[in-house]
């Protein structure tokens, strides 16, 4: 009988390396520049996601800068102003952005104009992922198949979303400004529910407060407020794997002070943004080999490579540096640590252990004789986890917080700081498949009742099958005691219908 192929779709998600791009970012201020006596601190908090508004594939993002500044008459301020950005990539159709991060390389203040103004450089990292299909041969008339069971991971794609936090706590004592603030998203746990994906972690908060009282202080507050997210995801089951990342949008705080107990109320309100996905793995048999037994028939074959993810780690750690102050002299206090940052260096994984190289920059705030100043502190850091079992191929990020101090000698600090590392694992992979099979003319066949072959020494039922031209299930109908793989010294016999 002729032959007719059946084929079914594969679809597989595909790696095609991280995009970067710079972007340029800059604010005028509504702060006349002979209003400034010094700038104290300038930190950037960016972010961006996919923009899905116009045909070309970009990021759209922002920029929210915090100034803290000494005016004129010796009193110490804060100005934010946020800028929108977009950035585009060199991506085709069929590929898509995802895990996107931004860095702030570089920030600056210009007091050469009229207002004071202040730019940043910012890195846009992202992942592209691209979905690629294939039709493989699965079964059909006229064809006997042999094939091997994969397991194939589905990505049923990257869903976004924003998620309301607000938080009030007290302060103990009456606060004059808020003189810079920053907000920051770190995960601890991520799960599959039905229809959802539900995200575990922190905002963690940290702020310099100018206090009111009479000596005036700056005085560091850190809040680490619980936060749950239960993101909409419509194909979620408790079994599948989920991957997420979440950062802060926006960031909002009021403070009231209460004059008769002289204790301040602050209120915080942020939004949460979050990228969560979803894997499933199902089982399909793969065609390796296939043969008619009517027909010669010609195979060709075709090669996918594809990405599986192998799942998340987030662990937290305590970390302890010691840097030394140069320009520190017997006048100057340290106040405090702030706009503190983990960068991953490097890793590696070596049997159950993971090394993380760490770059750690912080600012400190120093009151000396002349007021207040800032000094870029940097140190490298080295983070150890052991009974780590390997995730196949990692992607390793960090984030620092928790910063504190102690001074151990005239200009040297021991400072220590908690890192949370969110560590993802993927596995590279491909699959050889039969893409097509023709007919090269019909096979001169046995006219025999039934025959008796000589088994090969190693044989498996397949390869046997296909030199007999016989279906495996008629060989094994009639040879019952067939044990593979054959020793050589077997009579097989083959009955076929006349």
């Amino acid at each position: 009988m002729p032959i007719n192929p059946q084929y079914s779709e594969i679809n597989f998600i595909k790696s095609a390396g991280e995009k970067k791009e710079s972007v340029q970012v800059s604010c005028r201020l509504d702060v006349p520049t002979e209003s400034v006596l010094k700038v104290i601190s300038l930190s950037v908090a960016a972010h961006a996601v996919p923009d899905g508004s116009g045909e070309e594939p970009k990021l759209s993002g922002k920029a929210i800068f915090c100034l803290c500044y000494e005016d004129a008459e010796g009193s110490l301020k804060k100005y934010e102003c946020k800028k929108d950005f977009f950035v585009s990539f060199d991506i085709t159709a069929e590929q898509k952005l995802t895990d996107v991060r931004v860095k702030a390389e570089k920030t600056e203040y210009d007091t050469s104009g009229v207002n004071l103004s202040v730019s940043a450089l910012l890195s846009v990292f992202a992942s592209v992922t691209e979905k690629v299909s294939a039709n493989y041969l699965s079964g059909g008339d006229g064809i006997i198949v042999n094939g091997t069971e994969r397991e194939i991971t589905k990505n049923y794609g990257a869903v976004f979303g924003a998620f309301p936090v607000t938080e009030e706590f007290e302060l103990p004592y009456p606060v004059k400004a808020v003189l810079t603030h920053k907000a920051e998203m770190t995960i601890t746990s991520v799960q599959c529910g039905v229809g959802s994906v539900i995200i575990d972690g922190e905002v963690i908060i940290t702020a310099l407060v100018l206090s009111n009282a009479e000596n005036g202080a700056i005085i560091k507050e850190c809040k680490n407020i619980p936060v749950r997210i239960d993101a909409e995801y419509e194909e979620a089951m408790p079994v599948f794997m989920p991957t997420a990342s979440a950062f802060v949008k926006s960031f909002k705080t009021d403070v009231t002070v209460d004059e008769t107990n002289g204790k301040s109320t602050v209120e915080v309100s942020l939004s949460v943004g979050y990228e969560v996905s979803a894997f499933s793995s199902d089982n399909i048999l793969i065609a390796t080999d296939a043969f008619s037994k009517t027909e010669n028939v010609s195979l060709e074959y075709g090669e996918i490579e594809f990405i599986k993810p192998c799942g998340e780690r987030f662990e937290r750690e305590k970390q302890t540096v010691k840097v030394a102050l140069g320009t520190l002299s017997a006048s100057d206090e340290v106040i405090c640590l702030y706009n503190d940052y983990a960068e991953v260096v490097s890793f590696k994984a070596e049997g159950d252990a993971l090394e993380v190289a760490l770059a750690y920059t912080a600012d400190a705030i120093i009151k000396g004789e002349n007021g207040y100043r800032t000094e870029r502190i940097m140190s490298p850091a080295i983070v150890k986890l052991n009974e780590f079992n390997s995730l196949g191929e990692l992607s390793v990020s960090a984030l620092a917080f928790e910063s504190d101090f102690k001074k151990v000698s005239g200009d040297e600090l021991e400072i220590s700081f908690t890192v949370a590392l969110h560590i993802c694992g993927k596995e590279r992979a491909t699959e050889r498949y039969i893409k097509s099979v023709r007919a090269d003319g019909e096979k001169q066949t046995e006219n025999s009742g039934f025959s008796v072959y000589i088994a090969l020494s190693g044989e498996d039922l397949w390869s046997l099958s296909k030199r007999l031209n016989v279906c495996p299930d008629e060989l094994t109908e009639g040879n019952k005691d067939l044990k593979f793989p054959l020793s050589g010294d077997e009579r097989i016999v083959v009955y076929r219908k006349r």
